[in-house]
């Protein structure tokens, strides 16, 4: 029985030891991604953006997909992630879209600055028959906001890209109406 016990032990570090070197290889990288620089939009208001509410899993740093085929089924990547929150991402990306710092008209410095409050609905890839679209839905100001952008192609980085047509529509949807 001592023999058996002196020749289990080893045999079990051994494995143990055998099967870690065998999984290292094989974990995934984490990726994270941000959206690209926004294009300053002119209008003639002054604007302040107010913090950008998100509720639930939109509150999350993992980027969500929803397959067509699924539209009730909302899910997470594991291995790719917003760099910030999505909701401290649209507050940024809104602030250098309607930032007048650029434009060519100056507001008025006598109008009081319009309050931007927003909320995220929708902040998602939606998967359908080997392509891929990003969809934001914001309800800024008690209006709805609603932009949904096909990506070039099934790659992350494209779907991202894709994210920063979708923002920017809004935020020209938004200045339209300030």
């Amino acid at each position: 029985m001592r023999f058996l016990m002196n020749l289990f032990v080893p045999c079990v570090v051994v494995l143990t030891l055998t099967g870690c070197g065998f999984s290292a290889g094989n974990i995934p990288a984490d990726h994270f991604y941000r959206l690209p620089v926004a294009t300053p939009v002119n209008h003639a208001r002054l604007v302040e953006i107010k913090s950008v509410r998100a509720e639930g899993i939109y509150n999350e740093r993992a980027l969500l997909f929803v397959e067509q085929a699924r539209p009730l089924e909302v899910n997470r990547y594991n291995y790719h992630f917003w760099v910030q929150t999505p909701a401290a991402l649209v507050q940024t990306y809104m602030q250098g879209c309607l930032n007048n710092s650029n434009a060519a008209i100056t507001p008025a410095a006598s109008q009081p600055a319009v309050q931007i409050h927003s909320v995220i609905h929708a902040f998602e890839r939606v998967i359908d028959k080997g392509q891929t679209q990003a969809v934001v839905k914001l309800q800024i100001n008690h209006r709805i906001y609603e932009s949904t952008i096909v990506a070039d192609s099934m790659d992350m980085h494209a779907t991202v890209a894709a994210y920063g047509k979708a923002m920017q529509q809004v935020c020209e949807a938004v200045a339209r109406d300030l």
